[in-house]
């Protein structure tokens, strides 16, 4: 995450397709064991939860989700979780960046409890049904993502790079030292 820049984390009530959503979902209603969460982690900060509308809940860095994310890696509208009769889905909307959940990128998944959805540098735990002290336990790092392993390779070949230029510039170097030296050899010699 940018220094300086913080997620923020809205529910935006005045917006009248939130509230034509809460009405649906008063009417819906769902018994509390299949009411779904997402405990979300952000560095430097304690972890926060936000419980998931009965229908469908967008998530992104514009102002108009019903989850509003500060990551500079989130799109405007990231991805989409659906409840359907208490069954979550994740579905990523064609972000730029992507998204990973339990440390591999993927586009859908149906989301079973503990799943671990990532987004820049903010990781959400998706919970069902009692939220327990356990499911604040901050996520540990998994196996890195395929962005990570390609900007290595790219380092990789900079630094690849960096080293043939710098032997291209010790062999002139060193051809025009020899050419020196053979220039004063040749004017003793006159």
């Amino acid at each position: 995450m940018a220094q300086g820049q913080k997620t923020v984390i809205l529910r935006p009530e005045q917006a009248e397709a939130a509230m034509a959503q809460l009405e649906s979902a008063k009417a819906q209603s769902l018994p509390p064991s299949l009411k779904g969460n997402l405990i979300i982690f952000v560095p430097d900060t304690d972890p926060i939860q936000f419980e998931l509308m009965p229908g469908i809940t967008t998530v992104g860095r514009g102002m108009e989700n019903h989850l509003v994310l500060g990551d500079p890696y989130a799109s405007r509208k990231h991805m989409v979780l659906t409840n359907n009769q208490g069954q979550y889905v994740f579905e990523d909307t064609g972000s730029d960046n992507g998204t990973t959940v339990n440390g591999g990128r993927c586009s859908s998944k149906n989301l079973e409890i503990g799943d671990v959805i990532e987004i820049g540098s903010v990781k959400m735990r998706f919970v069902m049904g009692d939220v327990l002290p356990q499911h604040f336990t901050r996520p540990t790092d998994g196996p890195p993502s395929k962005k990570g392993k390609v900007a290595k390779r790219k380092k990789k070949k900079k630094s690849g790079k960096t080293q043939l230029i710098l032997l291209i510039f010790l062999v002139v170097a060193t051809l025009a030292m020899v050419g020196v030296m053979v220039m004063l050899f040749l004017q003793r010699q006159t």
